[in-house]
């Protein structure tokens, strides 16, 4: 608590002094660009890789950026803050942003790991079944791919919200599946047309010698 209680400190004397008209107008309310549903791993920090500031996103984070199918039994914080942020806000995006070495997904894939963590186990059940990658032998291979799997499984859930079914049918929405990479810090985007996650956006071309 003492690293957290300096970096309070620090706040309060070098940043907030700059950021008090920022604050002053988002103490009535906020308008933000995108719901961004991530991981609670420690590691991703959304305003940072996107480079936005205060009121600019609206952030949801749990263990392997799950986004539970609409229901009766699923109903809870996760389909509260969707519905909120869709409903009331009126976010014009939503980005599921998955991640390099992420521990839900290694988890998934090793069922062991986590035999005594039940509710984690449980949990996993909003994720792809391991079967899907069970034919690949490399293991960096294979968490790679259920990783990007498990996001697009989350956008398709996430079309199971009546409030987002309601904003696509319009066209009012955007839905969008990321993989932020820890050690590279760049963003792959599924790209529709190639059916593949892509470096977004691209890197500029290097000009030739």
């Amino acid at each position: 608590m003492e690293r957290i209680k300096a970096g309070v400190l620090r706040f309060r004397q070098y940043v907030l002094p700059h950021m008090r008209g920022s604050f002053g107008r988002l103490s009535s309310g906020q308008k933000p660009h995108a719901l961004m549903i991530t991981c609670a791993d420690s590691r991703i920090v959304p305003n940072l890789i996107t480079d936005t500031q205060p009121g600019e996103l609206f952030i949801e984070g749990n263990p392997g950026n799950m986004v539970p199918v609409h229901g009766k039994s699923t109903l809870g914080g996760m389909c509260a803050s969707i519905e909120y942020a869709v409903s009331v806000l009126h976010v014009p995006n939503i980005i599921v942003c998955g991640h390099s070495d992420c521990g839900a997904m290694k988890g998934l894939l090793a069922p062991k790991a986590i035999g005594k963590l039940p509710a984690v186990k449980n949990w996993l059940e909003h994720a792809p079944s391991a079967k899907e990658v069970a034919g690949i032998k490399d293991p960096v291979e294979r968490l790679r791919l259920i990783t990007e799997l498990n996001v697009l499984m989350q956008v398709e859930n996430l079309k199971t919200h009546p409030s987002v079914a309601a904003k696509l049918k319009r066209k009012k929405i955007g839905l969008y599946a990321w993989v932020f990479d820890i050690e590279s810090g760049l963003i792959r985007a599924w790209n529709e047309k190639s059916g593949k996650f892509k470096v977004w956006p691209p890197l500029p071309k290097q000009k030739k010698k």
